[in-house]
């Protein structure tokens, strides 16, 4: 059972907000209780390429016979996946590291990779005793001059969301050096609880600061 709370749902996004609902639901039928919650068209704090369509947080609370396994060996603690939504029409093809237009190419792998890192350094930057965070970065793509169709751990291109497949590789993504947990956070004191809300708290009032959007005021 999905405990699913929008941060905030601009009206236009209402539609897509029940249908992520249902993903989430399907995705963890077989699980006692998660918490999840959306943050929706978020301007990056980063200031890299503007606004991310979504991100996820998921949270699966450490209680008896409560849990999410994937490869039969790594269990889902914390995860955050950040969405990035494209219409590049100038696209006439792509392969797993590139975009090719008319005019050139665009290194669209090693730009995820960067927007990642910087992601991740603006919470280390900001957000006090945070050992370890981790995230997930996608981009969507949807490129109407380009037939092919690919599909990976990073990119959806001219394919539909597959939330599983997403949520999947996040976890392979952000596991622990001993390939037996995904937990996106740490802290450097031990005695500090890997309370997620909080985190979430924390790094929605910085963004708040740093970009001026009003996510408070606009919160569901």
């Amino acid at each position: 059972m999905v405990n699913f709370s929008p941060i905030n749902c601009p009206n236009e996004r209402r539609e897509y907000n029940q249908k992520l609902e249902k993903l989430l639901n399907d995705n963890f039928r077989y699980t006692r209780k998660v918490n999840a919650h959306v943050l929706y068209n978020f301007m990056s704090p980063t200031n890299r390429l503007g606004e991310y369509d979504f991100i996820l947080f998921v949270d699966i609370p450490f209680e008896k016979g409560n849990y999410y396994r994937v490869l039969n060996k790594i269990y889902l603690n914390t995860l955050a996946i950040a969405v990035r939504r494209f219409e590049e029409p100038e696209i006439i093809d792509a392969d797993d590291e590139c975009f090719y237009t008319e005019d050139g190419s665009w290194e669209y792998r090693a730009e995820i990779e960067s927007d990642r890192q910087a992601l991740r350094s603006y919470v280390y930057d900001n957000i006090p005793n945070v050992k370890h965070f981790d995230i997930a970065l996608v981009y969507l793509v949807n490129a109407p001059n380009c037939s092919k169709q690919i599909q990976n751990n990073y990119l959806h291109f001219n394919k539909e969301i597959n939330l599983g497949k997403i949520i999947f590789d996040a976890i392979v993504l952000t596991q622990n050096k001993d390939g037996v947990a995904a937990n996106c956070i740490s802290y450097q004191d031990k005695e500090t609880p890997n309370d997620w809300s909080d985190f979430i708290s924390r790094f929605i009032d910085i963004a708040d600061e740093h970009t001026q959007q009003g996510i408070l005021t606009k919160r569901k």
